[in-house]
């Protein structure tokens, strides 16, 4: 869940963006034959496949390429050139939704699927004119370039092609579903960007593909197994102790200023909860709780007040659903990373997104899952 009212895009130097754009410069720098990225399925795709590529087909100029908050003022800006004293075209300003960095130097163009790259001309000769900058609709009326079938080719170290696949983690054997993109990039033969390796590799992915057999309950350890001992010792060794101390300073999470309390707020209000109806954990502020012996209070110790309150939140529910469960007494799987206005309290079990951020996947979908588990 995001925690702003914005999706972040790439030049907004988040951590995605910073990572994708480390790992092109990675890809230019290094040329390696190949190279795999893995986003969410709205991530703008197309954007980063103009960076690795350097190509802009000019018929998606007018897509957003799933870049949202953008304003009708930026939808209306082109791509700005200038021409240097070496006679090289540059891109002098970029609008957001163009996978282009300022200072590009403009290779040629396509005539629609044609591979033979046409130069760009600058048809303004004289002195004081030729250093003008110029919009990207006057470059393209200058040479004759269509909108709808050409693509603009920018000077890159070496060729990249990438082809894009859409997956899904429960077509692949685990009772989850994780929805994601995969972008494939690697250096064509003979810098031919025609090559079809992308399609073989989207066909491999393809043949992987094998549907849950089992359900999640099949992947849980038992207690007294090696791996939870070790996670256990871990979260009463010192990562753990440092992770509760940093949650144990924190003040009162109903009157703070947190992005995150609306959900909270309004989910129990629509619910018909009190505010300080907390049956399971009688959460409070500075490290305040009081849980069922079941519980491993250890990794309790390191939840935020957010996800104590969504326990209780979750396990409320089902309690007063029509067929009433007891959460101590029946199997849940409650993502806690998420909001708690976007979680279902008895969502099935291949239908929710398991993200941990304090161990190694496996290690985690045990330990979440064991905490609920209790047998009358």
């Amino acid at each position: 869940m995001m925690r702003s009212t914005r999706r972040i895009d790439l030049e907004d130097r988040g951590c995605s963006g910073e990572t994708f754009f480390a790992a092109v410069e990675y890809l230019h720098v290094k040329q390696p034959s190949l190279a795999i990225f893995e986003n969410v399925i709205g991530a703008p795709w197309g954007k980063m496949s103009e960076y690795i590529t350097g190509r802009v087909k000019l018929s998606d100029c007018a897509s957003t390429k799933a870049i949202s908050g953008l304003k009708q003022s930026d939808k209306k800006k082109e791509l700005v050139f200038s021409r240097e004293s070496n006679g090289k075209i540059v891109v002098e300003q970029v609008p957001p939704f163009y996978g282009v960095m300022c200072g590009a130097v403009v290779k040629g163009f396509l005539r629609g699927d044609s591979d033979e790259i046409v130069d760009v001309k600058w048809p303004w000769p004289t002195s004081k004119l030729q250093n003008k900058a110029r919009a990207l609709s006057e470059l393209m009326k200058a040479n004759g370039i269509s909108k709808a079938n050409d693509t603009i080719v920018f000077e890159t170290p070496c060729v990249y092609c990438t082809k894009l696949c859409k997956v899904d983690t429960k077509e692949f054997g685990l009772p989850q579903t994780r929805m994601r993109t995969y972008m494939f990039v690697w250096r064509p033969e003979n810098d031919e960007f025609t090559d079809d390796l992308g399609e073989y590799w989207e066909e491999i992915v393809k043949h992987l593909k094998s549907p849950v057999r089992h359900s999640l309950d099949a992947f849980m350890l038992d207690d007294d197994h090696e791996v939870i001992r070790v996670f256990r010792e871990a979260l009463n060794g010192p990562p753990g102790r440092m992770s509760k101390r940093g949650f144990f300073l924190a003040p009162d999470f109903w009157t703070s200023a947190s992005a995150n309390l609306p959900h909270n707020v309004n989910t129990r209000k629509n619910l018909g909860l009190a505010d300080k109806a907390r049956w399971i954990t009688n959460w409070g502020a500075y490290g305040l709780k009081q849980v069922p012996p079941s519980m491993w209070l250890e990794y309790l110790n390191c939840c935020s007040q957010r996800s104590l309150d969504m326990i209780d939140v979750l396990h409320a529910s089902g309690i007063r659903d029509a067929e009433s469960h007891d959460g101590l007494f029946c199997g849940y799987f409650w993502n806690l990373s998420q909001n708690v206005s976007k979680e279902k309290h008895r969502a099935a079990v291949s239908n929710g997104l398991i993200e941990p951020s304090i161990a190694q996947r496996l290690q985690a979908i045990i330990l979440i899952s064991s905490i609920f588990r209790s047998y009358p």
